[in-house]
């Protein structure tokens, strides 16, 4: 799991693309090296120095040494380290397990506004590890997560509230931040809700509304959302069956090394006619040009 501090906006958990049943797996701690670039500016150089080489110990698999060098620096109010620390204590990294100190640390960055120590502790909070079972209070975190965050962090934050399995699902929440990831040019999240029009599971379904979002991924370059396409077009989902549409964006996505896309279509061609295949190439290529094959 990466460090973030407000300003830096999120970096992407491993996507929480299974609605949150994925929400806590534990995260290999060497992943701390990806944000140690976020280092608060403020904070000096010779706590900057310990901090990375910190950041340096955990990404060896130092842990010990790592909490030595970060543990003065949380001691002394700097978020990233009392995050660091928290992160430490609730795998058992370098130190044996323990959600309490987890979300004490926890607690103390997110008070200064850290986006992963809000989001950790409000999972904490709604799981009762380590402290007293709150779900009004996770949520709290969890929203001012959503708030300091960049759209990556919005996406995270709605699909953790999107989880079939988490108990704190809530719809509502999902499509407000879901959305606000969305409205800021977030493919991945414009996809995510237009498939959340089409199954009707987080919001009414609406296929027209379904259709336009993702095809907005679609040509921000989001390859999952040409597939998705593809797969509408090619089974009715959405609409009547369209097989030149469907072999349009399949051949989209399996250009930019889909391979689910390239298995489909290739399915696909197999029922296609000569003609039919030649349209939607010209099609494809009008778009994308020379990168989409001949006809």
């Amino acid at each position: 799991m990466p460090i973030a501090r407000p300003g830096c906006g999120a970096p992407t958990l491993p996507d929480l693309r299974r609605a949150g049943r994925a929400a806590r797996r534990a995260i290999p701690c060497f992943l701390l090296v990806l944000w140690a670039i976020c280092l608060p500016l403020q904070v000096g150089a010779e706590p900057a120095r310990d901090y990375r080489l910190g950041v340096t110990a955990a990404s060896k698999g130092e842990y010990k040494a790592a909490i030595d060098l970060w543990l003065p620096l949380a001691l002394a109010g700097q978020a990233n380290a009392q995050y660091a620390i928290g992160f430490l204590h609730e795998f058992g990294q370098g130190t044996p397990q323990d959600f309490r100190k987890a979300a004490h640390w926890y607690r103390r960055a997110a008070s200064q506004k850290h986006f992963w120590a809000c989001f950790n502790l409000g999972q904490l909070l709604a799981k009762g590890k380590g402290v007293a079972k709150n779900k009004m209070e996770a949520k709290m975190w969890l929203n001012l997560a959503a708030e300091v965050a960049g759209a990556g962090g919005k996406y995270d934050v709605g699909m953790l509230y999107a989880g079939l399995d988490n108990d704190f699902r809530d719809p509502t929440l999902a499509m407000r931040w879901m959305r606000e990831a969305a409205e800021l040019g977030l493919p991945k999240a414009q996809h995510r809700l237009g498939l959340w029009h089409e199954n009707g599971l987080i919001v009414n379904r609406d296929e027209k509304a379904a259709v336009r979002l993702v095809t907005k991924a679609a040509n921000n370059g989001f390859a999952p959302a040409k597939m998705t396409l593809g797969k509408w077009y090619s089974t009715g989902l959405i609409g009547p069956v369209d097989r030149v549409e469907a072999h349009k964006w399949y051949s989209r996505a399996a250009a930019q090394g889909h391979k689910y896309a390239e298995h489909l279509l290739n399915e696909l061609t197999e029922e296609m006619t000569k003609a039919e295949i030649a349209r939607a190439v010209r099609a494809a290529q009008a778009i994308d040009g020379t990168k989409i094959g001949k006809p």
